[in-house]
């Protein structure tokens, strides 16, 4: 499945994301990443993703409303607007964002992008559970990978990632028990 490109600025305005209601000469092609996303207290439970490709256009470009790694508590919980996808405005990840969720399972999966992208293929957190097999991100090797943030009992077995390049792969907050990452 390709993943077509999205315009995420307008959604971002709407939310008070970014107070600049002005159009912008340059228009935000930055993609909604896929997203997996309970609510605190409320996690999604039991996902399972297998035998699934997903190309993304990537390219994604840093805005002003765009979330950094290190700020991943900024990316709004909004419980009045869950379940929409729009809700968040523009995701720190550009394949899979993951968060409040437990026992997710990426099995044989695939995360391609054609570009290079700023944000991280795949950004999880607050998971529990997670296992991995086949998990395979194909980005250019500088770009940034994986962002797990509070991420307890992962597993990850015959992943294939790009080389890792120091920060590639990263892990913050409190990590626990996460293992096949070299």
């Amino acid at each position: 499945m390709e993943v077509l490109t999205n315009k995420t600025r307008d959604m971002a305005i709407l939310l008070g994301l970014e107070p600049d209601s002005n159009p912008s000469a340059t228009p935000d092609q930055n993609v909604c990443a896929s997203s997996i996303v309970g609510l605190p207290g409320y996690p999604v439970r039991d996902v399972r993703l297998e035998n699934i490709e997903i190309i993304y256009p990537g390219g994604g470009v840093a805005k002003k409303h765009s979330i950094a790694p290190g700020k991943l508590d900024s990316v709004p919980e909004l419980p009045a607007q869950y379940p929409e996808f729009w809700m968040f405005g523009e995701l720190p990840a550009c394949g899979f964002y993951v968060r409040h969720a437990d026992g997710i399972a990426f099995s044989n999966v695939c995360l391609r992008l054609k570009q290079s992208d700023f944000r991280p293929a795949l950004v999880c957190d607050d998971v529990s559970r997670m296992s991995a097999d086949q998990l395979t991100v194909s980005a250019a090797p500088h770009d940034r990978v994986m962002l797990l943030q509070n991420v307890r009992d992962a597993s990850f077995k015959r992943s294939n990632f790009p080389a890792a390049w120091p920060g590639g792969i990263s892990l913050q907050g409190d990590c626990q028990k996460v293992e096949g990452l070299q």
